[in-house]
């Protein structure tokens, strides 16, 4: 878990975090909430950073835990006994974890201080579980808290939200994403590709981790290279590397979105946006594309890869695919000419 303040959370989540600081500052706090938004939002950060303010003993005047007594260091690591954490066994939480939750908080509590269950997945509650939790919400009892992460608020029994404080998680900005792969070393090129991929973080953050991104980003970049150098054609550098690039969906799907977001970049250049430049460290790659590529070629190739994108999705010839996409990225930019969008 990462070791959050509230002005930690602020950057990622400014209104949630507001919103329950003052809370706690207030002595107004919900003793039920849902936390809503995507993976990879900040949820399941943010309510171990609300147990540990709730139980942390050495907090501060801006009532941030300490993060290294023994309570901050137990939550963390999800074994402190006033903090229970249930999540789905296989696609469903099932009535049974509920039940043995509830007899948990049935007994008396080894230590003093509040207790606080976090339930992940919530949306995967099955009707039985979620009948059971909606008894323990109506009369939570004294020093009793709840939260419930979900992706998916409007799964959940609507008497459920009625008995609940909703927190919605906005997805995260991408510069912020890049800004924290890159204070982590991970270099620039790669840090652009991933934060526009994704505004999951802890996925931006496995990503980064496998060696697979980065080949396929500097693959990306050395085809358009090789659109300049013409030592070697672009067809013939993916055929040496498709194996990588045509592995899963995923690898797929992720090499596409980075041609394009480099053609977008050429796009931007040519209409002096400059500061919508995505991967501004390959500015001088990025200039030469659209200095010598016509505005009205950049944008046929534009639609060739959103198509191409769009089509991995079903049943297809990938390595036709892939080859056409080539031929018509060299016969664009090396030469100025068109090519049909239809022909992809």
């Amino acid at each position: 878990m990462t070791f959050f303040t509230w002005d930690r959370l602020e950057e990622y989540q400014p209104v949630v975090s507001r919103m329950l600081l003052n809370g706690l500052k207030q002595g107004m706090t919900s003793h039920s909430y849902i936390f809503e938004g995507a993976k990879g939002t900040k949820r399941i950060d943010t309510a171990i950073l609300f147990a540990k303010t709730l139980i942390c003993k050495k907090r501060d005047a801006g009532f941030n835990p300490c993060n290294v007594c023994n309570n901050c260091t137990r939550i963390d690591a999800l074994n402190h006994p006033n903090v229970f954490y249930v999540s789905a066994t296989g696609d469903q939480i099932r009535k049974r974890q509920i039940k043995d939750l509830l007899v948990e908080f049935s007994r008396t509590s080894l230590e003093d201080g509040p207790r606080i269950y976090i339930i992940d997945e919530a949306e995967k509650l099955n009707q039985e579980a979620a009948n059971t939790l909606l008894k323990t919400m109506e009369e939570p009892g004294q020093g009793i808290y709840q939260v419930l992460i979900t992706s998916q608020q409007g799964s959940l029994m609507k008497t459920i939200i009625s008995r609940a404080q909703a927190l919605h998680f906005k997805p995260i900005d991408r510069k912020k994403i890049k800004q924290d792969l890159l204070l982590m070393g991970v270099p620039d090129r790669l840090a652009s590709a991933i934060s526009e991929s994704t505004f999951n973080t802890d996925m931006a953050v496995k990503m980064s981790q496998d060696g697979k991104t980065s080949l396929l980003v500097d693959l990306a970049l050395d085809i358009y290279h090789s659109l300049f150098k013409r030592d070697r054609s672009a067809v013939l550098l993916f055929k040496d590397a498709k194996e990588l690039v045509l592995e899963s969906f995923d690898t797929a799907d992720f090499f596409v979105g980075v041609l394009t977001l480099i053609m977008k970049d050429a796009l931007n250049y040519k209409l002096r946006h400059k500061e919508l430049i995505v991967f501004d460290s390959e500015i001088q790659l990025i200039e030469k594309i659209g200095e010598k590529t016509p505005q009205k070629i950049i944008e046929e190739q534009l639609e060739l890869l959103l198509g191409l994108k769009a089509k991995l999705k079903y049943n297809i010839n990938s390595n036709l695919a892939f080859d056409k996409m080539l031929a018509c990225l060299e016969r664009g930019i090396v030469n100025g000419l068109s090519c049909s969008a239809g022909s992809v």
